[in-house]
């Protein structure tokens, strides 16, 4: 079985318990055969009981992590340790530890972006297992570059938005220096995680039509539109804000470029300099050295459970 849930919500449970042969058989017709076997072999290590959450005060519990009652349902992710970015943009560590969870819950359901196209609550842990889905196959899973942005960049306001993040900065009073490396990792936050959260929704289309579920995406195939965005530095930048970052793109290549992102997407994200691919005079290149100390790092995937248990003997040594 390819996707699984172990949680507690009735009704996933249900409607899962009613189209698992179809979800299925459509999971190893889209990522082939020997994907969808890694995939089924990786949920069913790293998803016991434990893994699966109803309530915030359960996810705070178990992770530490601090999520409002009115949060998506969301796929979690926990470490063993902070990844930190240093001021050149590369990352310290050498290796982590990382494991999957999901907050699922009726109210997460009724917070969810599949609450906007479809009553049905199994399409909104969909969503998240294809999340994991990015997790299980990518050599090193983007989710850990996203976790590691959140952890530098520690934006009040959630989801991280540049206009709102750029108040904050300025009433910190930040030096010119630590100014310009945040609104550069901020800036890569924000075009990644709008091309992360696309190729997922391409995905959830193409997994949900098998059980009747249609996921509208207006802007699939539409030309990529940018709003022009003056930094505090006084340079002017083009965010995504509409179109389609795939465009000309299968839903097939968007899959194996996600997957391979390190590949694809890597090397122009790398040379990305707000929005002028040859780079500011001056500017020091944070994501270049990001993702290429981010090819360094040992990852390790392991349960919720085994986490705890391998934290805690690490804890035990140290005292």
């Amino acid at each position: 079985m390819v996707i699984i849930y172990r949680g507690k919500i009735e009704e996933v449970a249900r409607e899962l318990q009613k189209h698992k042969d179809v979800l299925d058989a459509q999971y190893v017709k889209i990522l082939g055969s020997e994907r969808a076997k890694k995939v089924a072999i990786g949920a069913e290590r790293l998803l016991p009981s434990e893994s699966f959450f109803d309530t915030p005060e359960q996810v705070k519990q178990a992770t530490g992590a601090n999520i409002e009652a009115n949060t998506p349902n969301k796929m979690l992710l926990a470490s063993d340790t902070n990844m930190v970015i240093g001021e050149d943009g590369r990352i310290s560590n050498r290796k982590i530890r990382t494991a999957p969870g999901f907050y699922i819950s009726a109210a997460g359901f009724e917070h969810s972006g599949s609450k906007q196209f479809t009553e049905n609550p199994l399409a909104s842990y969909v969503h998240e297992f294809d999340h994991f889905i990015w997790y299980a196959l990518q050599e090193k899973p983007f989710a850990l570059i996203n976790m590691a942005l959140d952890e530098a960049l520690q934006p009040k306001r959630k989801p991280l938005h540049l206009p709102n993040y750029v108040e904050e900065l300025l009433a910190a009073h930040l030096s010119q220096e630590e100014m310009l490396r945040r609104l550069v990792l901020a800036v890569f936050s924000e075009i990644t995680e709008d091309a992360h959260e696309k190729s997922n929704r391409i995905l959830d289309q193409w997994v949900l039509r098998s059980i009747g579920v249609n996921v509208p995406l207006d802007w699939r195939g539409k030309e990529k539109e940018y709003a022009g965005f003056q930094l505090p530095t006084g340079q002017i930048i083009g965010l995504p804000v509409g179109g389609d970052q795939f465009k000309g793109f299968k839903d097939e290549e968007v899959l194996e470029r996600m997957i391979k992102w390190q590949d694809h997407f890597a090397p122009s994200l790398s040379a990305y300099r707000f929005g002028d691919r040859r780079g500011v005079s001056g500017s020091p290149p944070y994501l270049h050295n990001l993702i290429e100390s981010f090819g360094s790092v040992k990852i390790s995937r392991v349960s919720l459970v085994e986490l705890k248990r391998l934290s805690a003997r690490k804890k035990k040594r140290r005292d």
